[in-house]
């Protein structure tokens, strides 16, 4: 692969990006503007609540596609993979609804139709990013980046000048209209990507074995992205607990936190790019190699977590004062510049991530998130019980670190079993 293509890829996908970042900004701005406090609260739980049901049916399979287009190339294989990767995705859908049916009281809200409306756009989300892994593999994520951009404008566009309409004649809320318009953009988006992407991410007959073949690769992530939903997405709900769901102190801790989800678009975006161009050079055995291109990668990764940071120290109050322009919610710059710290460490996080599953480490992966999950939830529970909110922003920068850690050592040890046994 040559190196004008990848630098078009990695221009193609930051810009088109970064313009999605200022739309996810006003899109929050809309929420925050046309919800009560109490309907922003109630957004926020079934947002934690929702993102740990699809931790528990998202199976991991994201990683797998990537790591199958990755490192596979036979076209037959590849079509019967997509098919029964999409068919076990589609069947998943209906496992989170009976969880939610199960479960849906921890979610701090009655709510049914919320959670189970709020479920599906999220889980188009996770569905569309089999392609996104797709493009990952493949050094195409700059197609993946447009149709995003596409269906984010759409989405801002139908918000801006038909919700009010809408609601009016309907007598729906707005909190109705969101929803029902991120399922109408997010049905496009997997149409646009399904299309771009028809040449390589093609379909054909289902094959059992394929799922066999791939049953403990599963079994491990599913695990894995079960409890790191849980303890990444808790930090809202034990912050509730202790604020007696104040709306200040949640809306505040939300309100900087999406700022950072948006910032971490970026290192979400290109660490799995990354990831696959590292191992496509070190197909080989010599480690010492492998561990050069892995420290540079790690190098590289750690920059761009410094320069998220600092662009959350910079610009990280203009983007509150956009979303929040009456300043309804205190402390949240102060919030937003501790989990500066978290975002300078999930980028490299990221990147051995993907590589500890590329180079065959789900179980090392499943245990060392074991581990974090353990230490995570407890600093949690510490940080948020003396300091609220801003203890859950120490919390999550903490968390981020020792995911880093844990699986750079897990890495290191797999890439020395893999190649001196």
């Amino acid at each position: 692969m040559s190196k004008k293509t990848i630098f078009i890829n990695f221009s193609g996908q930051i810009f088109f990006k970064v313009l999605s970042i200022g739309l996810g900004i006003f899109t929050t701005r809309w929420i925050i503007n046309n919800f009560s406090g109490e309907e922003y609260v109630t957004y926020n739980y079934v947002v934690a609540y929702n993102s740990i049901v699809l931790g528990f049916i998202t199976m991991g399979l994201p990683y797998i596609v990537q790591k199958v287009f990755t490192n596979h190339s036979d076209e037959n294989k590849l079509r019967n993979f997509w098919t029964t990767i999409w068919l076990l995705r589609l069947a998943s859908y209906f496992l989170g609804l009976l969880f939610i049916l199960i479960t849906y009281k921890i979610a701090q809200t009655n709510s049914l139709f919320y959670i189970i409306g709020f479920y599906t756009v999220q889980f188009i989300m996770i569905s569309d990013f089999n392609y996104k892994s797709v493009c990952d593999a493949t050094n195409r994520s700059w197609q993946f980046s447009l149709t995003d951009f596409i269906t984010k404008s759409l989405l801002l566009l139908l918000l801006l000048f038909f919700a009010y309409q809408i609601s009016t004649r309907a007598k729906l809320n707005y909190f109705s209209i969101f929803i029902l318009f991120s399922i109408a953009c997010g049905l496009l988006g997997l149409l646009l990507d399904n299309f771009f992407q028809r040449k390589i991410a093609r379909f054909g007959v289902f094959d059992i074995n394929i799922l066999k073949s791939h049953f403990s690769s599963i079994l491990s992530l599913s695990v894995s992205s079960l409890i790191v939903s849980l303890y990444i997405n808790t930090d809202k709900l034990i912050l509730g607990y202790f604020t007696h769901s104040n709306p200040v102190a949640v809306g505040s801790y939300s309100n900087a936190y999406k700022i950072f989800e948006v910032l971490t678009v970026i290192p979400g975006l290109t660490m799995p790019v990354l990831a696959s161009m590292i191992k496509r050079k070190t197909d080989t055995s010599d480690v010492a190699f492998i561990h050069k291109h892995i420290n540079r990668g790690v190098l590289i990764s750690l920059l761009l977590g410094i320069i998220m940071a600092m662009v959350i120290l910079v610009f990280g109050n203009l983007a509150l004062y956009i979303i929040d322009v009456h300043n309804r919610y205190a402390q949240e710059y102060q919030i937003l510049k501790s989990l500066s710290f978290a975002i300078v460490f999930m980028s490299p996080a990221l990147l051995v991530s993907n590589l500890l599953i590329f180079f065959n480490g789900e179980k090392e992966s499943l245990i060392a998130i074991i581990m974090i999950s353990a230490i995570t939830l407890f600093i949690y529970f510490l940080l948020i019980s003396m300091f609220s909110a801003m203890g859950a922003a120490f919390a999550s920068g903490i968390s981020y670190l020792l995911d880093f850690l844990f699986k750079y050592y897990f890495l290191r040890r797999r890439i020395k079993f893999n190649f001196t046994k």
